[in-house]
């Protein structure tokens, strides 16, 4: 009966550690296929900083070129104006003499 009752909880703990060496290798098989998930992810994170950097470089410069359109929109509506104030003088000045040489008459 001792022999038995040694036998018998022999039994249970093969059982309990074949359980435990089962439960380890399906830990061991999740931790590996977390790890490749993960650099897949890494691969991917590095894919998508490359594009960020890509698309920040051409922000930057789309910003460069409208800067410089501004700039130069703001020169020609300087010139734009200057030449309707320049006009405006021509035309009164003509009128002012047509005025006078009517007058004149």
């Amino acid at each position: 009966m001792a022999e038995s009752k040694a036998e018998s909880r022999i039994r249970e703990l093969e059982t309990a550690s074949a359980a435990a060496e089962l439960e380890a290798s399906y830990f061991e098989k999740l931790l590996e296929e977390t790890r490749g998930s993960t650099k897949s992810m890494e691969r991917e994170l590095a894919e998508v900083r490359q594009q960020n950097a890509l698309l920040l470089s051409s922000v930057e410069e789309q910003r460069k070129r409208l800067d410089e359109l501004q700039s130069r929109l703001d020169k020609w509506d300087t010139r734009l104006w200057g030449l309707t104030a320049l006009m405006i003088a021509a035309a009164l000045s003509l009128s002012a003499g047509l005025i006078v040489a009517l007058v004149k008459r």
